[in-house]
């Protein structure tokens, strides 16, 4: 079980990911800055807490957000890559499928 401590970290960087999920260009160093840690001691703080490094739980959070999108419907696919940070929607949808083991618009096919 996490510490009261470790439990506060988890919300607020989880929370600062979810504010800056447009942000394709967010690097370790501003989630660092954000949660007023340093580098090194955001990646092992993340690494504790969430078995991942920062930069692959934040990764994570943009494809599980891309794919909730997707199955509402109600947005492109190029809205969600924007959304979702990936600044280009080609390489959102090549990065989807190597995830997902299919396009986003299959994906969405598959869902309807």
């Amino acid at each position: 079980p996490l510490s009261g401590e470790d439990l506060k970290f988890k919300r607020a960087f989880v929370s600062m990911l979810e504010e800056n999920l447009d942000n394709g260009d967010l690097t370790a160093e501003d989630m660092a800055a954000a949660m007023n840690v340093s580098r090194s001691a955001l990646f092992e703080k993340c690494r504790a807490l969430l078995g991942k490094a920062p930069t692959e739980y934040l990764r994570d959070l943009r494809f599980s957000r891309a794919a909730e999108m997707i199955s509402h419907g109600g947005y492109s696919i190029s809205q969600i890559a924007y959304k979702t940070g990936f600044n280009d929607s080609h390489y959102f949808s090549k990065a989807f499928k190597k995830r997902f083991g299919m396009s986003p618009s299959e994906y969405r096919k598959k869902l309807s």
